[in-house]
């Protein structure tokens, strides 16, 4: 055995800088080594309080964009191999500007302030509160091509494209406030090829913040350019009170006029008080973990009779109204679903790149047609975390494709047939422009809660306007640090005497010092949100002017005893306690991982932030 190489620490140290320089600089499609990568470089060197001789200019949209971070989510360590290889695991992840540390220490101070609830109003939103007329919010388009260009020039041609379109994004006098999006071209890729090859899309869409997860941009450019017929999915229905996933309904036909809107669940629930009126408020509810076992889905028959109103007798779909009617009156057991989520796991692990590659040799050269041999093709379009994959194996009857709590866990398109003549499409999560805050990002799931550096912000968010301390039944850590509101007598909390008390109460601490792990309550609170468990449902405008007219309409008492007869047997409560309690073994050992890619000296940084001394 041939002896080992000697590695002194000051290799390590270039090491670990040659590293984090490679990380900073991010795509090299969209940071290309410029003089302003070399001005940054030498301020680095002189230090913060040095003045450069070089004077003050306007910066250009390109110095710009080199100045900012790329983060880069859920990227995997490479195995070997040839530096040539055909495919890289990492080639689609997710790709996100990196907040500056600036903002990261601010968040952290505004974590401290008393919040106070906020009013009805301030929990209605509007698709044009998210994404402003005035704004360039457009998404990249898959530009003309012709079979004479080669792969190459292809590839470089739509890189120079998307490089421009991010250039021209940040190009605006709200630049600043612009929320995550994704910045990975191959991600966009796969949008386009899904937007080739389907007939009917499906935009699918949280029923707690549908304004975010519906685009104008995209829905115009399927409608007025592809010409191809949409469907909006409100999934997860049973979030919402009926009187209010109604009234999303409605709403959503004002903005789209013509538009197929649908109501979908693939694992209705209820609360922990199992009987609740059409209009409740769904923040003053405390949900149980969603039980994936018992319930049948709701919506795949509607989804059925609106693409039967849309092709027209020109694709059979008896295959498919057949196999509805076995899913509704077969529920799978324990056993069976077990093996199907090994398998199903096993080969979503396994099989990425093989899949990729028939995708890619299968469709490199088809030109779409319309129904193209009786089949109609649906495509599965969504912001990460909405539920797609889920839809397709509730539309299938079984567990086909792997799901997850993380975003961007779908990696590349899959293709699956419900029957012989319909073919489903999985497109994975996209995020587009808008001007959403950050914060409500990462509570709807956009955003992967363990890459968040600084969480207490997004729970000072989520505090005032879920009275968290009441859902909880926390105790506040210290009496004397909680001010009182004058008028009502309640206690203000801070976001960081929030995460303090949950903490306490679920015994949280730090490794070395033993005081309560903020970050890590932090965490854990935000994963309640993204769970549905502390449900901030949003409003559409008006609400209020039209929340008693829609409790007497039909279309509400219909959904609410649709939703009331999929619901699982209250008998099973205690298999759903015991699911529970796995579930939450498997969180922690998911937040112990991800710590643990945080690094030593980060976590000594916030035990050194939390000491009051």
């Amino acid at each position: 055995m041939p002896r080992a190489k000697p590695f002194s620490g000051k290799q390590k140290k270039q090491q670990l800088k040659d590293k984090k320089s490679k990380k900073q600089d991010g795509p090299a499609y969209l940071a290309e080594n410029s003089d302003s990568d070399t001005e940054r470089s030498r301020q680095k060197k002189q230090g913060p309080n040095q003045k450069t001789s070089k004077p003050k200019e306007i910066l250009s949209k390109e110095s710009i964009l080199a100045q900012l971070e790329i983060q880069k989510i859920n990227e995997q360590p490479v195995k070997g191999g040839p530096k040539g290889e055909k495919f890289d695991i990492n080639s689609f992840r997710l790709h996100f500007f990196k907040e500056s540390e600036e903002k990261v220490q601010q968040g952290k101070r505004e974590s401290r302030v008393p919040v106070k609830l906020l009013t009805e109003k301030h929990v209605a939103y509007s698709i044009e509160d998210a994404y402003p007329l005035t704004c360039k919010l457009d998404f990249p388009k898959r530009q003309p091509w012709s079979y004479e260009l080669t792969k190459e020039q292809l590839d470089q041609r739509e890189r120079q494209y998307f490089k421009n379109y991010v250039l021209d994004i940040l190009d605006q006098p709200r630049a600043l406030d612009l929320s995550y999006f994704e910045l990975n071209l191959e991600t966009w890729r796969q949008l386009w090829r899904v937007l080739e090859l389907s007939d009917v899309l499906l935009v699918i869409a949280d029923i707690r913040y549908p304004a975010l997860h519906i685009p104008p941009s995209l829905i115009n450019h399927i409608l007025k350019e592809l010409h191809k017929q949409v469907i909006i999915i409100l999934n997860k229905v049973d979030f919402a009170p009926p009187v209010l996933a109604l009234a999303w309904k409605r709403y959503l036909h004002s903005v789209f006029p013509g538009i197929h809107v649908i109501f979908f669940s693939s694992y209705p629930r209820q609360s922990k008080d199992q009987e609740l009126p059409v209009d409740f408020d769904p923040s003053a509810v405390l949900y149980k973990r969603a039980y994936k076992k018992k319930a049948v889905p709701v919506g795949p028959s509607e989804l059925l009779r609106v693409c039967t109103e849309i092709i027209q007798g020109q694709v059979d779909l008896s295959s498919w109204e057949k196999k509805i009617a076995e899913d509704a009156s077969y529920i799978p057991g324990d056993d069976d679903d077990e093996d199907e989520s090994d398998k199903s796991d096993e080969a979503a692990s396994n099989n990425d790149a093989e899949q990729e590659e028939w995708d890619r040799e299968r469709f490199e050269n088809a030109a779409h047609a319309k129904y193209k041999n009786g089949i109609m093709t649906i495509g599965c379009i969504g912001y990460p975390n909405v539920g797609k994959s889920s839809v397709l194996n509730a539309l299938m009857g079984k567990k086909v494709v792997s799901v997850s709590k993380t975003p961007g866990h779908t990696k590349h398109l899959q293709t699956i047939f419900i029957c012989p003549t319909v073919r489903l499409c999985d497109c994975p999560g996209l995020v587009f422009p808008s001007m959403v805050p950050k914060a409500l990002q990462i509570i709807a799931g956009i955003y992967p809660v363990a890459q968040v550096r600084e969480p207490y912000s997004v729970v000072g968010f989520l505090a005032q306007r879920i009275d968290i301390p009441k859902l909880l039944k926390l105790t506040p850590p210290d009496m004397s640090s909680v001010e009182k509101d004058e008028e009502s007598g309640q206690l203000l909390w801070s976001a960081h005497d929030i995460c303090e008390a949950w903490a306490i109460k679920n015994g949280f601490t730090t490794s070395k010092a033993g005081r309560p792990d903020v970050y890590r309550a932090a965490n854990s609170l935000l994963r309640l949100a993204v769970d549905g468990q502390l449900c901030l449902c949003f409003r559409p405008p008006k609400y209020k002017d039209h929340s008693e007219q829609l409790l007497s309409d039909p279309e509400t008492n219909k959904l609410s005893t649709i939703l009331a007869n999929k619901l699982s047997d209250p008998k099973d409560s205690d298999h759903e306690d015991k699911q529970e309690e796995s579930e939450a073994e498997e969180d922690e050992e998911e937040e112990e991982s991800n710590f643990q890619h945080r690094g030593m000296f980060d976590k000594l940084q916030e035990l050194d932030d939390d000491d009051p001394t």
